[in-house]
């Protein structure tokens, strides 16, 4: 389980646009994608990149694919899972996928060193790490690595449920691609620009929104 810092550091969020308001639970994935789908966007675009276009009905496929190898690999809510990804679909497929299972996604800047990751990971404590295979160079580096890695193509790639859609909601029939309710005041995302004083900024500096 992941820890958080005391309660005395976590910032004052004030909402008042109608817009940002929320039940104190709800789960990000399911406003930032299954809500379109529930609004008939499935073949709007979702994500441009490069000279391909992703739409809504293909993102949600890639993220429960995603959800459904994460929950394999044991995540559970709760649980903080490490992302060296760069700026590509991967990194948005498994953002998603970690906010539908209820995880904590804890980002990583891909220019840092295997020294400032290794310190990320003795600190923050995920169960698993996630990578492009452009940056396990930096992972296979760290001496006595104590997570779990897994490339992210192997999540990507994982099998796909059966999906039921509603007026409501986009669900499945296996729990592990059911999206997760989060408190609102809960952690969603943990993000540190480096490691090597991370032990410092944890208690000062870190990104703390509803999810």
């Amino acid at each position: 389980m992941f820890s958080y810092p005391p309660q005395e550091l976590w910032p004052e969020k004030i909402y008042n646009l109608p817009d940002l308001s929320y039940p104190d639970t709800f789960n990000a994935c399911y406003e930032l994608l299954d809500a379109n789908l529930a609004l008939g966007r499935g073949s709007a675009p979702a994500i441009f990149s490069a000279d391909s276009i992703i739409t809504y009905a293909q993102l949600a496929d890639e993220v429960m694919r995603a959800a459904g190898a994460l929950r394999r690999h044991g995540v559970k809510p709760g649980d903080g899972v490490l992302i060296r990804l760069l700026n590509r679909p991967n990194f948005i497929v498994t953002f998603l996928a970690l906010l539908r299972i209820g995880a904590v996604a804890l980002p990583t800047a891909p220019l840092l060193r295997h020294r400032e990751i290794g310190a990320i990971i003795q600190t923050a404590t995920p169960i698993l790490l996630v990578s492009e295979t452009d940056l396990w160079d930096e992972i296979r580096k760290i001496d006595g690595i104590r997570v779990r890695c897994v490339d992210v193509e192997e999540l990507r790639n994982g099998p796909l449920p059966r999906v039921r859609t509603d007026a409501a909601r986009c669900t499945c029939d296996h729990s592990a691609y059911v999206w997760q309710h989060r408190r609102a005041q809960g952690l969603y995302a943990f993000s540190c620009r480096s490691g090597s004083r991370l032990r410092q900024l944890r208690r000062s500096y870190f990104a703390a929104v509803a999810g």
